[in-house]
């Protein structure tokens, strides 16, 4: 979708979308490698527009999550 107003609500609202989309993808990718290493204890650092989306996704996965800090400065 291409808009000639980039502050346009409808470019803001595709932006967001389209940012939203590759972190589902990379969360995705992160579940694929955590996988991979059954049986370990593992420490996962990430950003704070992370921590929901990944932590459900953890948990419908059978992992077992503890969120030390939603939002660390």
């Amino acid at each position: 979708m291409e808009f000639d107003d980039n502050e346009s609500p409808e470019a803001t609202a595709e932006s967001e979308a389209r940012k939203q989309s590759t972190f589902r993808t990379r969360e995705k990718e992160w579940l694929k490698r955590l996988k991979a290493m059954q049986g370990k204890q593992l420490l996962v650092i990430c950003g704070a527009n992370h921590i929901t989306p990944f932590c459900e996704l953890l948990k419908s996965s059978y992992f077992n999550v503890v969120v030390e800090c939603e939002l660390w400065e």
